[in-house]
């Protein structure tokens, strides 16, 4: 739910890099989402900035 969640996020551009970044290693810390999950939305998110 939370990975969809940050997905939505991330596809609308609407959201500083370091501040999503800080959260998605909360929720990987607290086990909210895995670590796959976690490396695919900070991929996601590297190649919505070099796109910038």
């Amino acid at each position: 739910m939370i990975c969809n969640a940050a997905k939505i996020v991330i596809k609308s551009g609407n959201y500083k890099y370091e501040d999503l970044d800080s959260d998605l290693c909360l929720f990987l810390m607290m086990k909210k989402i895995t670590q796959e999950q976690y490396v695919e939305l900070i991929n996601m998110m590297d190649a919505q900035k070099t796109q910038a």
